[in-house]
């Protein structure tokens, strides 16, 4: 939308397996993310720190559909080492049904660890033994100087919040 001139600013995904935002675009660092593995406390995983990447590769996950950005994530990073996902156990359209999906099926869901609420959501993040599957998001324009005041207003409280957001997190972290 921000390409066509139907949007002044638009937020959108950096990583593996990203479309590129279009010729002429700026890009504004936003904040980090990561695609990572959840699984529901009946699932056996649970109780590894740490999954066996072989075994990751062979389990047929719940993944989001093909266009979202964390699924061409999660595909991008196994295929620069060449290597495979088993086919997924079923396709998404949203975040929120990839979750109910996994506890439903008791099956490991590949989502944005900004989506990850343990507590809430009964799912827990696991890692992948020699595989990770970082991506950021990041505000883009046609130019930072045309935006009007509002916008330029709205961009800059937007990096200011995710930077002490960010500032926020590894304080706590580092506590923990």
């Amino acid at each position: 939308m921000v390409a066509e001139g139907r949007a002044a600013i638009g937020i959108t995904a950096v990583g593996p397996g990203r479309t590129e935002p279009g010729d002429g675009l700026e890009e504004l660092e936003l904040l980090s993310d990561e695609v990572i593995v959840a699984v529901p406390a009946d699932h056996p995983w649970h109780g590894r720190k740490r999954i066996p990447r072989k075994a990751f590769l062979q389990t047929s996950p719940v993944m989001r559909d093909p266009g979202a950005h964390d699924r061409r994530c999660a595909e991008a990073v196994p295929a620069e080492h060449g290597l495979e996902f088993a086919e997924p156990l079923v396709e998404v359209g949203s975040t929120a049904v990839a979750k109910r999906e996994a506890i439903q099926r008791s099956a490991p869901v590949l989502i944005s660890r900004l989506s990850l609420d343990e507590a809430h959501d009964r799912l827990f993040r696991r890692s992948v033994e020699g595989l990770t599957f970082p991506r950021s998001f990041a505000i883009i324009c046609r130019s930072v100087a045309s935006l009007r005041r509002q916008d330029r207003d709205l961009v800059s409280f937007l990096r200011r919040r995710s930077r002490a957001e960010a500032q926020e997190a590894e304080a706590s972290d580092g506590a923990a």
